[in-house]
């Protein structure tokens, strides 16, 4: 049986995956040159997990609560990726989209409520070795 820990200890191990996911992407993109054939496979692939990622993780260190602690997790590496691409680095993997009606930071944070929620559900359903996560 897992050990169900602190929403908070849950809620950094999932932003400090998702710190960990966006320095691969950073990564990625700087040591792979653009005319390799790896460069858009290995893209796509980090690309489509970032979102899962740190809700995953938030909801298996959790073991409980996996809602919560994967959607917080989520919004709060949202923030950081957003921080990054606006501040740390302007010519990141994120580029900015033409003046959108809502803008991306907004757009980010609800869809990693979303998405990383339901990966923090997943994540503490195999925590708790259950696979019906509810």
């Amino acid at each position: 049986m897992a050990v169900s820990r602190t929403p908070l200890m849950a809620i950094a191990a999932g932003v400090a995956s998702g710190a960990v996911w966006l320095g691969l992407m950073e990564a990625a993109v700087r040591f792979i040159p653009e005319a390799s054939p790896w460069s858009s496979t290995v893209g796509s692939m980090l690309t489509s997990l970032a979102g899962t990622i740190p809700g995953f993780t938030a909801g298996l260190v959790a073991a409980r609560r996996g809602f919560i602690v994967g959607a917080v997790a989520g919004v709060l590496t949202s923030l950081l990726w957003s921080s990054y691409a606006n501040f740390i680095n302007p010519r990141s993997i994120v580029d900015p989209a033409p003046a959108a009606v809502i803008p991306n930071e907004v757009t980010w944070a609800l869809a990693a409520i979303a998405v990383a929620g339901i990966c923090g559900i997943a994540g503490a359903a195999v925590a708790r070795e259950r696979w019906n996560a509810f």
